[in-house]
């Protein structure tokens, strides 16, 4: 009963949008918008006859293939930039320069210097994800206070310290890293950036 509680404000607001929406399109008779019957039915036979899944799943490849190439280059400039306060200093302010641009706007350039293809898409997503990330990746590297990193500088080469202190800082309590299977994880992580 609380559930129904909680979501019922919820679904009347739902309801009485989809109602206006209705009465809007009934009351004007629009030959532009469709009511909320024609969209469902709409659906179901976009559904059905298969494209509406061709064009989901080509939508979530674009959105993968930006988001991944956002991560594979904002994941470890941003550790760099949090390690290195020179690097910081020289590339923070283009970057908190450019990460307020909307995507929104770099649609006309984007079109004008990559066409209306797939690449245009893939580019917009890359550059919505890639500037938050880059800035919010390195403010958590300045967070981590420099003595967790620097206690392991004589232990471990700089860049498996990092990695040592990113593991012990995020974990709940530090003694569960001695545990045999946090040790493995923490192995088989280094093991696969090759450190």
């Amino acid at each position: 009963m609380n559930k129904l509680k909680n979501i019922l404000p919820a679904l009347t607001l739902i309801a009485l949008v989809v109602a206006a929406w209705w009465i809007v399109v009934l009351h004007t008779e629009s030959v532009i918008f469709p009511t909320p019957a024609q969209v469902a039915t709409g659906a179901f036979e976009l559904a059905a006859n298969g494209t509406l899944w061709e064009h989901i799943s080509a939508s979530l490849l674009r959105v993968a293939i930006g988001f991944s190439l956002a991560v594979a280059l904002a994941v470890p400039l941003g550790l760099w930039m949090g390690r290195v306060d020179a690097v910081y200093r020289a590339l923070s302010p283009l970057f908190q320069i450019m990460r307020p641009i909307s995507p929104i706007a770099w649609i006309a350039l984007t079109i004008l210097w990559s066409g209306v293809g797939n690449a245009s898409p893939v580019f917009l997503i890359f550059l919505a994800s890639v500037f938050p990330m880059i800035v919010q990746t390195a403010a958590g590297m300045h967070a981590i206070e420099r003595r967790y990193l620097a206690d392991r500088v004589y232990v471990l080469s700089p860049r498996p310290a990092t990695i040592q202190a990113i593991f012990e800082i995020d974990a709940p309590h530090p003694r569960r890293l001695s545990s045999p299977g946090m040790q493995q994880m923490k192995d088989a992580i280094l093991a696969e950036l090759g450190l």
